[in-house]
């Protein structure tokens, strides 16, 4: 059976709030960042964690058992202190991404999301 739908920037308010509870209340946060690759772009990490939420959505969707899975839009900015005098890399301070991630969870929570 295939999915209705997985990607909650894509879903109206009650199809968010059927999908999270045929998920089990549980959603995918993908995680990525900006920062400098070289020769690469400086997105590389926001692209591998958005390609890897596909890759769960696409293998979820060949398992009979997986009703719903949920996916939010990657989280783009992270803290790497480290490759901050790198052109390219945007660091955000660890207090400000703890207090962000919080909030993101504690309104996930208010939705039914559980894990």
């Amino acid at each position: 059976m295939k999915m209705k739908y997985a990607w909650y920037d894509e879903m109206n308010w009650i199809e968010v709030e059927q999908a999270i509870k045929d998920a089990g209340g549980i959603v995918l946060i993908p995680v990525g960042c900006l920062e400098q690759w070289a020769h690469l772009p400086v997105g590389c990490d926001n692209f591998q964690a958005t390609g890897h939420a596909k890759k769960v959505v696409q293998l979820a969707q060949e398992d009979k058992e997986i009703k719903q899975i949920v996916v939010l839009p990657t989280l783009p900015m992270g803290c790497q202190p480290y490759m901050a005098d790198f052109p390219g890399t945007i660091s955000v301070r660890h207090s400000v991404m703890r207090e962000y991630y919080r909030d993101i969870a504690e309104s996930l929570i208010k939705q039914g999301v559980l894990k």
